[in-house]
């Protein structure tokens, strides 16, 4: 019968909180995102998040494997984290009100993704990227 769509949607929620810990993940942000987050620069207006995230996105596409088909968007996040990855999905949100450079949180986010399409289990929890990330480069 399997696990229904709703509970696997709901489990392949991973949380990225800068502010606080999370519930789906580590009790603690990673380091990269609180570093980037202390900066007390404003968000950008949507339109130029949405097409740097993109961008940042396709080149991280062209570097890594298990990133195919992969979206990114900018909109609010359910519980006003700055990122979140619905890794089952391929979905990544960034909220509007995201303190942390693009670069960064997607740098983090697309490793949830890779981690789940990698074997089916999210082995690496908030310890992105893994050790191993060169493993994972697109041989050109």
């Amino acid at each position: 019968m399997g696990i229904p769509r709703a509970l696997l949607t709901a489990a392949s929620l991973i949380v990225v909180l800068v502010t606080g810990p999370s519930p789906a993940t580590s009790s603690r942000p990673s380091a990269a995102l609180a570093a980037a987050s202390s900066g007390t620069t404003a968000a950008a207006p949507a339109a130029d998040d949405s097409a740097r995230a993109e961008k940042i996105l396709r080149e991280l596409q062209g570097r890594y494997r298990y990133l195919d088909g992969v979206t990114v968007s900018v909109q609010p996040t359910p519980h006003g984290e700055q990122a979140i990855a619905y890794y089952t999905e391929g979905r990544i949100l960034v909220s509007p009100a995201h303190t942390a450079d693009i670069d960064t949180i997607l740098s983090h986010e697309v490793w949830h993704v890779i981690d789940w399409r990698d074997n089916g289990r999210i082995d690496w929890r908030e310890s992105l990227p893994p050790s191993n990330a060169s493993a994972y480069l697109i041989n050109l």
